[in-house]
């Protein structure tokens, strides 16, 4: 695979899209994982969605998707403080 980190990650984003219309549903939240893994060193676009498909393709109830949701909020508003 290649080093260019913001390519790897479209890598792992097409890959784990490729998961979820094939309905691999755990392969697709591991290669959505391996985009939030990468956290502040590629574009957030990717990292957004990511994690919008990672909490869709998730095999939790409502109840802990939404918390999830609400914690990524409360975290995204702490960070345009700092």
């Amino acid at each position: 695979m290649t080093k260019d980190k913001t390519l790897r990650a479209r890598y792992y984003y097409l890959l784990g899209q490729l998961y979820d219309q094939l309905q691999h549903k755990d392969s697709a939240a591991v290669a959505y994982q391996n985009i939030i893994d990468f956290n502040r060193r590629i574009p957030r676009t990717y990292w957004i969605h990511a994690k919008l498909n990672q909490l869709n393709t998730s095999q939790l109830d409502e109840e802990a998707v939404q918390k999830q949701y609400q914690a990524d909020q409360k975290r995204r508003k702490q960070a345009l403080f700092r």
